[in-house]
């Protein structure tokens, strides 16, 4: 038998062990205590805008259990994972939250390069909640969107968004909560009808803009009949066999605009989209260019 087929795999040490892990009552105490210990050397510079985004949670009442932990080096205590709620917490004039409790976990480290590895087992990149993630994890709550791939629902809530922002001039709310719009069942059949119109996961790279699907919106709140025939045509390319067509020449502007032939800002893409969608509606076949110009501002969806 082969000696190398039966020799044990050496593996390398981690650097640090785990000793214990508890679940205690979340007090004043406990926060202080950990605000207050002597930081590990991997800790990261506090970030004001996480600790502004804790308290947020925290009033609002969003807490979920705190992990915090401590790893011993050289006979020291320090805090590897806590800082930033911690802080929030301590520094807070709120009151905590009711019935919160913390998960502390105690490790110790071989030297600072095992209290480095430590350090980055806590959320890890590859582990965290990407706003594709956030926005499926509201789509799926609806079964009649299961079917929608998840970019393509994304991309529908955030251009319903920034629609109702800049053109409407809404105050509409961002980041995660933008994906609240799953929630308004009015909405369906045009994040349905996007999904028909690119069945693909990912909306093809000219058309992957938020002012874009946003004119695609308002033109289907128009007459979602011939949105669909408009559409059909621009996604694929324009009328075939017509390069005046409206549908043709705002595939090519648009592509022109993705290639950076044109500098042309986000209200500009909008307004191109819905120049040539009324040039459309008004039954011209032939159309010279796309105007974008908005100095008068944006022009009404016909």
């Amino acid at each position: 038998m082969d000696e190398h087929n039966t020799a044990e795999v050496s593996r390398p040490s981690p650097g640090f062990r785990f000793l214990s892990s508890e679940t205690l009552p979340l007090t004043r105490e406990l926060a202080e205590s950990i605000c207050n210990m002597p930081g590990s050397p991997t800790e990261r510079e506090r970030n004001p805008n996480r600790v502004h985004f804790l308290r947020k949670k925290v009033k609002e009442g969003l807490t979920i259990p705190f992990h915090w932990a401590v790893v011993t080096l050289d006979g020291v205590d320090y805090r590897v994972n806590g800082q930033t709620s911690s802080y929030a917490l301590c520094t807070s004039n709120g009151s905590f939250p009711q019935n919160g409790v913390v998960h502390l976990d105690r490790y110790a480290a071989d030297d600072v390069n095992g209290v480095v590895m430590l350090f980055r087992q806590f959320d890890p990149r590859q582990s965290a909640r990407q706003p594709l993630d956030i926005s499926g994890a509201y789509q799926n709550i609806h079964p009649d969107l299961t079917t929608v791939p998840k970019p393509v629902g994304k991309m529908a809530a955030e251009s319903v968004t920034w629609y109702r922002r800049n053109v409407k001039g809404l105050d509409e709310p961002g980041g995660d909560d933008r994906y609240n719009l799953f929630n308004e069942v009015g909405l369906h059949p045009f994040v349905l009808w996007l999904s028909e119109l690119f069945p693909v996961p990912k909306i093809p790279v000219e058309f992957r803009s938020h002012p874009i699907v946003a004119a695609m919106f308002a033109t289907h709140g128009a007459d979602a009949v011939e949105a669909t025939e408009f559409w059909k045509d621009v996604v694929k390319g324009g009328k075939e066999y017509e390069d005046q067509h409206p549908s043709t020449v705002l595939f090519d502007w648009l592509k022109r605009v993705h290639d950076g032939e044109y500098s042309v800002k986000q209200k500009q893409l909008y307004q191109g989209c819905v120049y040539a969608w009324n040039a459309f509606r008004d039954g011209k076949t032939t159309l010279r260019d796309i105007r974008s110009d908005i100095k008068r501002g944006l022009t009404t969806v016909q």
